[in-house]
């Protein structure tokens, strides 16, 4: 590691919220964590997992004196690279298939994925970039995005709308600005990223 100037972790969202201890008017931003004994107690094991390993990484960067920086995507969208939509790409997916299961209408910060390429590359070459940095583009409702995807795609069955259950965690309505301020990282438009994503699943045969 004697030659390495700096190292660009993805991290995830995840490892920032959810915390129930957090205001629900208070602003995701980097200094937040995800709480541990919450995630154990409720099963999250990805999330406790993803918490876990930046946590792991800035304990071991601080004792190595590596430049560390983490970068935190919320939900990826956008063209796939593999064969089979990932977690992220399959919530858009059983949209288009006209899935009604239930689903909390909560608020994502969508990202596409070639924003979240470029942060890394921002975040590698800024020599003022430190710390780590949430990842996050257009803040929408579940519902939004819905009405979004109905106007855009009117001859698939897209639910109506959708249910609003109680959130199984607290999920935040502010987020941090400082990718933007710092690295001038500009976000894709949001139906630029569902437009793309929906032509990916087209040309990866996962849609008609």
């Amino acid at each position: 590691m004697a030659n390495v100037r700096r190292v660009v972790m993805t991290s995830s969202v995840t490892a920032m919220t959810p915390n129930p201890n957090m205001p629900s008017d208070a602003v995701l931003d980097e200094s937040c964590w995800s709480d541990e004994d919450y995630l154990r107690k409720n099963n999250f094991w990805y999330m406790l997992g993803k918490t876990l390993g930046e946590k792991a990484a800035w304990e071991y960067a601080q004792n190595n004196g590596i430049d560390l920086i983490t970068i935190c995507p919320c939900l990826v969208l956008g063209p796939l690279l593999q064969a089979k939509p990932n977690a992220t790409s399959f919530v858009v997916l059983t949209l288009l298939n006209g899935s009604t299961f239930s689903r909390g209408n909560t608020t994502l910060g969508i990202v596409d994925v070639r924003d979240v390429a470029k942060a890394h590359l921002l975040a590698y070459e800024t020599e003022a970039a430190s710390g780590r940095y949430l990842c996050r583009g257009e803040p929408v409702t579940k519902a939004a995005m819905v009405e979004i995807l109905r106007r855009l795609y009117p001859d698939y069955p897209i639910p109506s709308r959708i249910t609003e259950p109680p959130n199984i965690f607290p999920t935040p309505r502010e987020f941090s600005d400082k990718i933007v301020d710092e690295l001038g990282l500009e976000y894709m438009p949001l139906e630029t990223t569902l437009n793309d994503t929906v032509a990916s699943f087209k040309e990866k045969g996962l849609l008609l």
